[in-house]
């Protein structure tokens, strides 16, 4: 049954459509849920797809994940703020221009205060416009002033006893100023409190969210920098128990697991060796595992994370040597994991970083970049060149096509070639475009009688 496309991605296979289709329902579901335009929200969200407590199963989801990370860097160069809501400057005030008094324009008497005043529509609105100019202090003395005007426009002189009369009702009007006056800087003042700590909330929320999602980052560079601290440490005991995917009949013709990995190797005995790129940040242990599931979504120590791990094809064989070891990494846009794998598309990119150092826990290994091109995952009725399904090559004709075929598919000529009895290792990564679509590097490893230098401060010349 076909597939079809979701969130710009097409899906041949069934079952990759519909989890596609699951993705796409729980991405909405957090669009609803949460306030994408809440600098705290967004943080959190991220943060908990991150720790692998919201989890997705395709490319549709790494999308997403993909999303927030822009939105958060947009967010960290824009002052913690969201883009597009910076507060407007306001508009400065123009000064009235001063005209010189002229028997036209000459200002009328000012009406006594105790007689009845009309303000026309026209004065009303010009009023309104001046208030939103006022200071909190002119908005008291105008609310005074016209309160007091009101009162004192209602006095009226009966009787001898007026003048008593009159400073009573002063003195009941300044008192009932007074209050007025009281209650309004009570009110500001508790409204102004209230956006302060509102925002000093949101400010501790935001921090604390962004806190914990670099302590998260930083603990699980940390837990990476401890595991390549292992790496040419003394072995922690020589009676090592392997647990290989491949075995042979005979115990005695199972190759020793390198001192330099020993003791990565107690840790997790699911680790098969480590690959570097000098120059990247491509410097990780590489998995293997009974299947490629696990690892597209499980850390170096079993536990739930989206970045995943760098992983070799569950058929490949690193002990007793397949032809060509493939390797798998998620095309993370942090630039973890294969993330920066695509910088070869760029010619003079691969001639400076055109070295990959891969060793197996049984032995060392360097490569250098022969082809590099984009392919698609096919369905299983086509009969083209699948570079995933090119492992073993069973004689130097089937050797020779699978070599001519990727030479074709190649961005560019690196001069670099292959011939049968050749040993291959491929990295493959997500090109983005489709779920299906890859891109891939092909190296050719260096005969050790060949390498006298393996880069690393830590690494010194090679003799074999």
């Amino acid at each position: 049954m076909p597939g079809g496309m979701v969130g710009g991605h097409k899906f041949t296979d069934i079952n990759d459509y519909n989890a596609a289709l699951e993705d796409t329902r729980l991405i909405n579901r957090l669009r609803a849920q949460v306030d994408m335009n809440n600098p705290a929200s967004v943080r959190k969200l991220y943060a908990s797809m991150q720790s692998g407590e919201v989890r997705f199963r395709t490319v549709v989801g790494r999308d997403f994940d993909d999303e927030l990370y822009d939105l958060i860097q947009e967010m960290e160069k824009n002052g913690g703020k969201l883009p597009g809501n910076e507060p407007s400057e306001k508009p400065k005030r123009e000064k009235p221009v001063k005209r010189k008094k002229t028997a036209k324009t000459a200002k009328a008497p000012r009406p006594s205060k105790t007689s009845k005043r009309g303000v026309s529509k026209a004065g009303k609105e010009t009023d309104s416009l001046r208030d939103t100019e006022l200071t909190k202090e002119e908005k008291i003395r105008r609310a005074q002033r016209a309160i007091r005007e009101t009162e004192t426009a209602n006095i009226t002189v009966r009787d001898k006893n007026a003048g008593r009369y009159l400073q009573a009702t002063t003195d009941s009007t300044d008192k009932d100023l007074d209050a007025a006056a009281a209650e309004i800087i009570r009110k500001s003042n508790l409204r102004n409190r209230i956006i302060s700590i509102s925002a000093g909330i949101v400010a501790a929320a935001s921090l604390i969210i962004f806190i914990i999602y670099s302590k998260s980052a930083y603990e699980n560079q940390q837990a990476m920098d401890a595991l390549a601290s292992l790496k040419g440490t003394e072995p922690v005991t020589s009676d090592i128990e392997q647990k290989p995917l491949f075995t042979l009949a005979e115990e005695d013709e199972i190759p020793d697991i390198l001192d330099e990995y020993k003791n990565v190797y107690i840790k997790n005995k699911s680790v098969i060796g480590w690959i570097t790129i000098d120059g990247t940040n491509i410097d990780y242990p590489v998995m293997q595992t009974v299947n490629n599931e696990y690892y597209l979504n499980h850390n170096f120590d079993g536990k739930e994370d989206n970045n995943g791990s760098i992983f070799m094809d569950c058929n490949c064989n690193a002990m007793f040597r397949s032809t060509n070891l493939i390797i798998y990494g998620h095309h993370m846009k942090s630039g973890k994991m294969f993330g920066n794998l695509k910088k070869y598309e760029s010619e003079d990119y691969c001639k400076e970083h055109n070295l990959i150092k891969f060793d197996t826990i049984y032995e060392k290994g360097l490569y250098e970049v022969m082809y590099v091109f984009r392919d698609t995952i096919k369905d299983a009725g086509n009969v083209g060149f699948k570079y995933y399904q090119f492992i073993d090559a069973a004689s130097e004709e089937e050797f020779d096509s699978n070599m001519n075929a990727m030479a074709e598919m190649s961005l560019y000529d690196t001069g670099v070639t292959a011939k049968y009895g050749d040993q291959l290792l491929t990295l493959s990564t997500c090109n983005g475009s489709t779920s299906t679509a890859r891109f891939v590097v092909v190296a050719k490893r260096i005969p050790n009688d060949q390498v006298t230098y393996v880069y690393g401060d830590s690494d010194k010349d090679r003799e074999e």
